[in-house]
């Protein structure tokens, strides 16, 4: 184990801190989320009290944090329906949208996203569930669901999870609960990921993830794919084209009578996992090298210490990179998963080696200084690998 202080990383970060305004939701301050995000500017907080709210877009780089973790809810509410919203428009309406413009990373922690369903006509139903269409989007301690729909539908984006949990509900219907497309990049720490069951009507089930030619990278993470009644259940990976997985120390299970991971033999390395079922024709996805899993204690707390725990292979090195936020993924040689560290701010922390079980651990003790409050702060592992570097995915958050 390995303690740093970091007060002078710390003060560095409350140097580089743009000013921030503060917008409060719910009693005392804006009725609604999609008001505070609408007068928000870059580097913006916007901290929402307990309560349930509408479903809002967000194209800004900002912060969206509920004060009480989980107690704030997000769903769809007809009353903001567009004017004049024509057949077209009726049938687009529903997700909760996120897609921040120019640098920075939209963090969002703590809020809960309801799959509720609205009819708004005889022939079109609104489904709540998010969608993220462009930039880096940070969810800390969020749940996510959608009724009979994909949940969290990723495009040309990265985003980060972190103790997340995301679901399909309903009984009928196919739907995968993440959906990742076009070149978007996924990392995720411990966060559950669980496809619709008992499904009823339908031939097939959907997947826990379904790639196109992206990427997911992820570590102490569960997997569940759904089961059809009848027919076809889903697997906890599928993929399409491109796309490439890197899991560390988590639990992939398929529906009934299907293979974890399709198509069989895909770019899927597994380190450390238990799958299910495993073997036989569906195939074994061994990692050629050993990958880096990483997890935090809690969350960064001003006055609090806060353990960073890393998973390699015996007495294997780790090299710790910290940075006061987070990038859209950098991948490629000599990376052999993305880099998601602000570039701009990213700086050696220190050297730990894992021990018999290739366990090694950081303690960091944030100072108790109220400037640091909404700085964020990540930690990423780097390990050698044969041919390149094995990445963790990153870890940390924003500082409360």
């Amino acid at each position: 184990m390995q303690l740093l202080p970091f007060l002078c990383l710390f003060a560095v970060g409350v140097v580089g801190l743009p000013s921030q305004a503060t917008l409060l939701v719910g009693p005392g301050g804006l009725p609604q989320i999609r008001d505070a995000v609408a007068l928000a500017a870059p580097g913006d907080v916007v901290l929402v009290q307990p309560g349930t709210y509408a479903h809002f877009a967000c194209t800004r780089p900002i912060t969206i944090r509920a004060t009480v973790p989980g107690a704030v809810q997000v769903a769809y509410d007809p009353a903001f329906l567009p004017s004049g919203c024509s057949l077209v428009c009726l049938l687009s309406e529903g997700p909760t949208y996120l897609a921040p413009q120019g640098p920075g990373t939209l963090h969002v922690v703590g809020l809960r996203f309801l799959g509720n369903t609205v009819s708004l006509t005889p022939s079109a139903r609104a489904r709540h569930r998010v969608l993220v269409s462009g930039g880096s989007v940070h969810l800390d301690r969020c749940e996510l669901a959608a009724t009979e729909a994909s949940v969290l539908s990723v495009s040309q984006s990265s985003v980060h999870l972190q103790d997340c949990r995301i679901t399909v509900e309903g009984a009928s219907g196919t739907a995968n609960a993440l959906r990742l497309v076009t070149g978007s990049v996924v990392s995720a720490v411990r966060t559950e990921i669980r496809a619709n069951v008992a499904i009823s009507g339908s031939s097939t089930s959907g997947a826990a993830v379904e790639l196109s030619d992206s990427s997911l990278h992820g570590s102490e993470i569960v997997l569940v794919g759904g089961t059809a009644a009848v027919g076809v259940s889903g697997p906890a990976l599928r993929l399409f084209g491109s796309a490439r997985v890197h899991l560390a120390d988590s639990d992939l299970t398929a529906g009934a009578n299907q293979c974890p991971v399709l198509p069989v033999g895909s770019a899927v390395w597994l380190d450390r996992c238990v799958v299910s079922p495993n073997g036989g024709t569906c195939g074994n996805h061994p990692s050629p090298v050993a990958l880096l899993a990483v997890a935090r204690s809690q969350p960064l707390r001003l006055g609090q210490s806060v353990a960073l725990d890393w998973q390699a292979a015996p007495f294997d090195p780790v090299f710790v990179y910290a940075a006061f936020g987070l990038d859209p993924a950098v991948s490629g040689p000599p990376l052999g998963q993305p880099l998601r560290l602000a570039g701009g701010s990213l700086q050696f922390a220190a050297l730990l080696v894992g021990d018999a079980q290739g366990s090694s651990q950081l303690t960091v003790q944030i100072p108790g200084l109220a400037g640091l409050v909404g700085l964020p702060v990540f930690w990423q592992g780097v390990g050698l690998g044969a041919n390149d570097l094995q990445l963790s995915p990153p870890v940390g958050g924003l500082i409360e």
